[in-house]
């Protein structure tokens, strides 16, 4: 039997915090298994007024850090409470497209991710990293809400 290694993206939000749980409760059914959680840094929301450009060039890259480590906070928490091997990830770009590329990277055999719900006509004009997903992932994608 394979070894299953799932990837979770992780933003700090409640929803992402059990797609943790979840994904750590699969995983203490599969001796052996990992999770890797990741955290995307995307430019807008880090920096919602385009003002990098006019900051010092280390601005960006201090802000997306601590916007990083608070985010995984809990969910690191989490992982070292129980026995199960764990690797966090930070990426920085398009959220839905880095979590695709993370998975193909590190050879994982399912994505569990919590879901925002924006719904309606938000959802609708910007479309969620959750629909991205089922159309650009190339494993398995468990939904949490």
């Amino acid at each position: 039997m394979a070894m299953l290694k799932i990837l979770t993206p992780v933003d700090g939000s409640p929803a992402s915090l059990r797609a943790v749980d979840f994904a750590l409760e699969m995983l203490s059914k599969n001796p052996g298994g990992s999770l890797v959680l990741l955290n995307v840094q995307n430019v807008g929301s880090v920096d919602p007024f385009g003002i990098a450009a006019m900051a010092p060039p280390d601005w960006f890259q201090d802000a997306a850090s601590r916007a990083s480590e608070e985010a995984l906070k809990s969910a690191l928490s989490k992982c070292k409470g129980v026995n199960i091997a764990f690797k966090p990830l930070v990426r920085a770009g398009q959220v839905a497209k880095a979590i695709a590329e993370v998975a193909r990277e590190e050879g994982v055999g399912q994505i569990v991710m919590g879901t925002r719900g924006l719904g309606g006509v938000q959802g609708l004009l910007l479309g969620s990293v959750a629909t991205q997903m089922i159309h650009l992932a190339e494993v398995p994608v468990t939904l949490i809400k």
